[in-house]
């Protein structure tokens, strides 16, 4: 028995040396059961002030305020088990308290509640060929959506890693999985999200610039995520995908160059779809001046009751035979088959830039010109899209992809599709010729700077075939390096040459022209600004557009401080709209440094548009303010957001104070 132990001894401490390394690697460091190697953390203190006021001005407005004070400590220690290059750990975690109270209109209640961060990794391996990780965590973190709404979320992930290195394997491996959940709620958001995810990525080097990598990913989210304000639903998107990516540099002279990507995606829920896209650019350099290219794009979807293929091919060359003179040229074809069309286009195009210097400047000229032929046969009068996504931010337009949308048709949600948004209420659509536009409401549930996915259907403009010949100029003057002038001007001629579209035509002419300075002036000022002036002639709705900002940056004598000032005025008349564009904003920016180890920022901005059916105004207000005193951090930070549309009013205002001791 004994010599059987001294045996079973001798080896667990030969696989143990195997594993963490060679025996005059493994006395570098201590070999022992346990070490602790550091510990780290902080103690913070948060006090959060949130106020909305949502209403018309004419009826009683809506008022909640959310106040909470929160107390987190956290400690993070490290250390590794019998040795470094065996097993490293970080384990951590520490109690979260929120005290909180909302009051509204017509209720008050307050809450006490406890949570507990905890964090661990076990990281086995790490300088072995094979290393893999073993992860948990449970997080309770203040995130901000949007600009001012910030609330505690609770996130738990946990799951592993695993990893073969080359040489040791014939390709590095990668094996990853997790699970993932989310938890919260504020005034503008609640958040309930589940994800399971996995990949598996193998990568092969090649040699130089060279490499081959596979992989295949599975992803299932369960949500109900979405603005208190609207109905929830629960969603599930499962969602798998096989991906190919390679890159081949070969030739005596390595001049080729071939980039090669296969992906097939698939979705069970809706939209229900099967991707199949390849994407093949070969370049070939022929000379220091003088490279080629070619390529091949194949896409093949299966959408809902859809069908979509699409192929086009490309060769094309560019040059620069100086540094003045650089030019390009292509020819290539495209073909479409779908369930409501088919297209065929071909076409060539060339453009030209030279560089000229003068006196007191550059000069630089351009020119582009390209044909295009379309043949286009319509087996229906409309074809749908799925999940067009879009960004709504501010007061702003967003425009949609297609022309000739059918606005009965538009249907707008949130982005895991748990809500559908309202028109006349969440947003509103602005249809200007054959453009169709939108843009968030300040009485709705649409976030500022929100994505959104919009479903809808547009015209397809039946059986016919045309012609169009594009040509375009361009002139930019530079002066003195703080001046520059500019001239562009596009024609687009289209022509009909057989059947008879149900969708006009839009032949166009553009002209663009405008100026821009920015000149240093005195000790570290600057003064600057741009006018830009555009008049597009076309067939369906013509506009012009005036642009004007300016602005002077200066230092100012005191705190280290340098103040920022701007003006901008946007107009645009589109004819036979009344949908017209008449912006202005004005904007300050305060940055300082009052004492050493301190910042403080401010800004304030408004803007207002006046030019459409609405009358839309924005008022911003943000501070800002850090203080470290060696591991000390005293923070504060104020927002502010006041957004007004005819009579409505949607007040934001938060303001959050930190105190943070590290150790």
């Amino acid at each position: 028995m004994h010599l059987f132990s001294r045996l079973r001894r001798g080896v667990l401490i030969a696989g143990l040396v195997t594993a963490c390394g060679t025996p005059a690697t493994a006395t570098a460091q201590e070999i022992t059961p346990f070490r602790l190697t550091g510990i780290e953390g902080d103690v913070e203190v948060r006090y959060d002030y949130d106020e909305r006021t949502v209403g018309e001005r004419r009826t009683e407005e809506t008022r909640e305020t959310r106040t909470s004070f929160e107390q987190d400590i956290f400690v993070l220690a490290h250390g590794y088990v019998y040795h470094p290059n065996l097993l490293n750990l970080d384990i951590g975690g520490g109690p979260l308290f929120v005290q909180s109270e909302l009051d509204t209109n017509d209720e008050s209640n307050d809450a006490n509640d406890g949570f507990f961060n905890f964090l661990a990794r076990l990281r086995f391996l790490e300088d072995k060929p094979y290393p893999f990780q073993m992860f948990y965590e449970r997080l309770n973190p203040s995130v901000s959506i949007g600009l001012v709404d910030e609330f505690v979320q609770t996130n738990e992930k946990y799951g592993l890693n695993f990893f073969l290195r080359e040489p040791f394997s014939p390709v590095s491996l990668t094996v990853e999985a997790s699970r993932s959940r989310s938890e919260g709620d504020g005034l503008d958001l609640v958040v309930d999200d589940t994800i399971d995810q996995a990949i598996i990525r193998a990568h092969k080097a090649l040699g130089p610039g060279s490499f081959a990598q596979l992989s295949y990913q599975t992803i299932r989210q369960e949500s109900r995520t979405g603005s208190p304000g609207l109905p929830l639903r629960e969603t599930t998107i499962s969602t798998d995908t096989a991906n190919f990516d390679s890159r081949f540099v070969f030739g005596l002279r390595r001049q080729y160059r071939l980039t090669n990507t296969l992906t097939y995606t698939t979705q069970e829920e809706f939209p229900s779809r099967d991707d199949l896209r390849l994407f093949s650019d070969l370049r070939w350099n022929h000379s220091p001046k003088l490279e080629s290219f070619y390529r091949y794009t194949l896409q093949d979807s299966e959408q809902e009751l859809d069908e979509a293929t699409s192929q086009s091919a490309v060769a094309g060359l560019t040059f620069w035979p100086s540094e003045t003179l650089s030019g390009s040229a292509e020819v290539g074809a495209e073909d479409q088959d779908t369930t409501q069309f088919d297209l065929q286009r071909y076409g060539t195009r060339g453009s030209v830039n030279y560089r000229i210097p003068v006196q007191w400047g550059t000069l630089q000229l351009g020119a582009g010109m390209a044909y295009n032929h379309e043949d286009q046969d319509a087996t229906a009068r409309q074809a749908n899209i799925f999940g067009e996504r879009v960004v709504l931010s501010g007061i702003t337009l967003a425009p949609l992809a297609n022309e000739f949308v059918i606005a009965t048709s538009v249907v707008v949600s949130n982005v895991t599709r748990t809500q559908t948004f309202v028109e006349g209420f969440d947003y509103q659509l602005v249809i200007i010729g054959s453009r169709t536009e939108f843009r968030r409401l300040a009485a709705g549930n649409i976030i500022d700077g929100q994505t959104v996915l919009v479903d809808y259907a547009f015209e397809v403009g039946g059986t016919f075939s045309f012609s169009s010949f594009n040509q375009s100029y361009q002139a930019n003057l530079s002066l003195f390096r703080y001046y520059n002038l500019y001239v562009r001007y596009r024609d687009l001629d289209q022509d009909l040459r057989s059947g008879v579209p149900t969708v006009s035509l839009n032949s166009l002419e553009n002209v663009t022209y405008g100026a821009r300075a920015d000149v240093p002036v005195w000790w570290d000022w600057t003064v600057g600004g741009e006018i830009e002036i555009e008049d597009q002639e076309e067939d369906i709705a013509p506009f012009e557009r005036h642009s004007y900002s300016g602005y002077v940056q200066l230092p100012l004598p005191f705190f280290l401080s340098r103040l920022r000032l701007t003006a901008k005025r946007i107009t645009v008349d589109n004819e036979g709209s009344p949908e017209d564009v008449d912006l202005k904003r004005y904007a300050a920016l305060l940055q300082s440094r009052p004492w050493f180890r301190a910042t403080l920022s401010a800004e304030v901005a408004s803007e207002k548009d006046t030019g459409g059916t609405v009358e839309r105004r924005r008022d911003t207000f943000q501070l800002g303010a850090e203080w470290r005193i060696r591991q000390l951090l005293l923070a504060l930070r104020v927002r502010a957001v006041d957004e007004r549309q005819d009579d409505f009013v949607n007040e934001r205002s938060e303001v959050r104070a930190t105190i943070r001791r590290d150790f």
